[in-house]
């Protein structure tokens, strides 16, 4: 996935997956230095992602529901 991406995409691309789930794809881009733009609907794959992203800057926008289910599974 990764060479895929580095030789599809130059440095600074925008890499756009809307069906993102854990953000896999997104970080292989993220990880290249690509500006990375992930959706998904699910509040279990924002969280997934929440985790995978938790060493890049990454800003996520939505209704909280993912803000609130990473903030109780961090309490258990």
């Amino acid at each position: 996935m990764i060479q895929h991406i580095a030789w599809t995409l130059a440095p600074g691309d925008q890499l756009l997956d809307v069906f993102a789930g854990s953000g896999l794809f997104g970080e292989a881009g993220a990880s290249l230095g690509r500006e990375v733009v992930l959706v998904d609907e699910s509040p279990d794959a924002i969280v997934v992602m929440r985790r995978r992203f938790a060493n890049y800057e990454a800003k996520f926008v939505g209704d909280g529901v993912a803000e609130e289910r990473t903030s109780a599974s961090s309490t258990r």
